[in-house]
């Protein structure tokens, strides 16, 4: 029986950042990138709705640091990326009509203008 070879992931995206051990538990730039891209398309946010709803207090620099290569997005931040998904796929929360999350007490706030944002 022969097994089928199927392109699912965008070629050298997801690979560490490099050989030191601290960097090979990083995802590569270009995975960042592509994770954050899809996050904004399929849960209807912007990226400044993003890093506030992932708990930022400088939502614009961390974007800007993330999507420019300059940082890499912690395992915290990850962890609450996974758990919008969650919360748009499982519980089907509109994500996208939220405008932060306070983390310590698990209480999401509306944003005063619901819906996707404009494409």
């Amino acid at each position: 029986m022969e097994v089928e070879a199927l392109p699912l992931i965008p070629p050298q995206t997801f690979l560490s950042r490099g050989e030191t051990l601290g960097k090979r538990r990083l995802v590569s730039f270009a995975g960042l990138e592509e994770i954050l891209a899809i996050t904004q398309e399929h849960l209807g946010i912007s990226s400044w709705q993003m890093a506030r709803l992932l708990g930022s207090n400088w939502p614009g620099q961390h974007m800007n640091g993330w999507k420019r290569g300059r940082n890499s997005m912690g395992s915290l931040y990850m962890t609450r990326l996974a758990y919008l998904w969650y919360l748009k796929y499982v519980k089907h929360v509109e994500v996208c009509s939220l405008s932060r999350i306070d983390w310590d007490t698990g209480i999401g706030y509306t944003r005063r203008k619901n819906g996707h944002r404009s494409t």
